[in-house]
């Protein structure tokens, strides 16, 4: 699944984002997928820069009558000022339904 969204924000500029999600492995059981994403805000303020968030990772599912969801993967940004550099981001839930 492929997702582009273009935002105006008053008195600030636009947004555009941008996302993808792709299944890798499904059964019954359990569920591997694959993500990526861009963000782009492009602001019409003066000297107020542009600032870029990328990013990706893997999804792991786990479902017999609990879920397991485990997620990690990179993300960054960049400015004309200032950089992050990659960086690592992780996600766990739990969830059990009755």
């Amino acid at each position: 699944m492929v997702t582009v969204m273009k935002e105006t924000i008053p008195g600030f500029g636009s947004k555009l984002n941008g996302a993808g999600h792709a299944t890798l492995f499904n059964n019954d059981k359990h569920n591997i997928g694959a993500n990526a994403f861009i963000s782009k805000n492009m602001p019409n303020i003066p000297n107020v820069t542009n600032i870029n968030t990328v990013g990706g990772g893997l999804d792991y599912t786990y479902n017999p009558t609990s879920t397991v969801n485990f997620s990690a993967g990179f993300k960054k940004f960049d400015s004309p000022l200032v950089s992050s550099g990659w960086q690592p981001n992780f996600g766990l839930t739990f969830g059990r339904s009755f």
